[in-house]
């Protein structure tokens, strides 16, 4: 049966790493036989530009019968004085609320970790409210740290589950982030702990995030790249494509599909390429070269 995928661009960098990851995408379906059909649909500054609005209401009913939606960064400068239903920087939180996406798992991959069983620094899931038994579901993993908004959470709840103040979930990340496993609070606060976990991570551009919790999930690469970048063909996909790989293994259930991208990434970082964002002045890569990199160790 046909799946169908809707890959929304976005603005800045947001071209360049979602193609990035469409092809990758397009590469491992082929090779593992998957029948997807992507839908291209604009959403953002761009289409506040072309069409009036950022989210058009065709856009939301495309979004609504696909099995899954891959969206890059929304939103920049030059939209920055649009508020309300023009501002593109709130099409990811409009098309969440559509959808009825209600929890983030952002996932924060370690760049040095060899294990390739478990190769995540941190999980850091953004709810209203504290499902354990979900959140091991969307995760995988444990629950081990819930940060409640407000303070201290009078309730009490199983161990080995600990329950911490925003600021000493802060002060523990940088001190020591290998601490955490998975991590739990209320979604503004979780995506502070998520961009302070993926500076600390060595690789912030390969965090990518999820939105779950209704009929259709929504998969997005997490951290912003520099706007000087932007538009260059220098942009780092890898979050982008560790993206699409989660919808992958969680929207389609391909498990060795999702494997074989994440594998494959590691693969071309094992053997020295590297990206604008991550090569410390050294020679670095294009993004048309990463991502063909890729494709060629899927």
């Amino acid at each position: 049966m046909e799946q169908i995928i809707t890959v929304i661009p976005g603005d800045g960098a947001g071209p360049d790493i979602i193609n990035a990851a469409q092809a990758v995408m397009l590469a491992a379906a082929k090779k593992y036989d998957l029948p997807i059909r992507i839908e291209r649909c604009e959403a953002g500054g761009a289409a506040l530009d072309r069409y009036g609005t950022p989210l058009p209401d065709d856009v939301l009913d495309v979004c609504s019968e696909s099995d899954a939606v891959l969206i890059g960064p929304v939103g920049g400068k030059k939209w920055l004085d649009r508020r309300g239903a023009a501002d593109p920087s709130a099409v990811l939180k409009r098309l969440c609320s559509y959808l009825h996406a209600d929890t983030s798992v952002c996932v924060i991959p370690a760049l040095q970790r060899d294990d390739e069983a478990d190769p995540t620094l941190l999980t850091v899931v953004g709810s209203r409210g504290y499902n354990i038994p979900r959140i091991s579901a969307l995760t995988g993993r444990d629950l081990t740290y819930i940060v409640p908004r407000g303070g201290i959470a009078a309730r009490s709840h199983p161990a080995p589950i600990q329950i911490l103040s925003m600021p000493a979930a802060l002060m523990r990340l940088i001190r020591s982030p290998d601490d955490f496993d998975v991590i739990a609070a209320d979604p503004d606060d979780a995506e502070v702990l998520s961009s302070a976990a993926a500076a600390l991570s060595g690789f912030p551009t390969a965090a990518h995030i999820e939105y779950s919790g209704g009929k259709t999930e929504i998969y997005s690469p997490f951290c912003s790249l520099p706007e000087t970048l932007h538009g260059t063909g220098l942009c780092d996909p890898s979050g982008a494509v560790f993206a699409a790989a989660m919808l992958i293994e969680r929207s389609l259930g391909e498990i060795n599909a999702a494997r074989a991208i994440r594998s494959a990434v590691r693969a071309v970082l094992a053997g020295g390429m590297r990206t604008a964002p991550l090569s410390g002045g050294r020679p670095f890569a294009s993004t048309d070269s990463f991502r063909d990199a890729i494709i060629e160790k899927i």
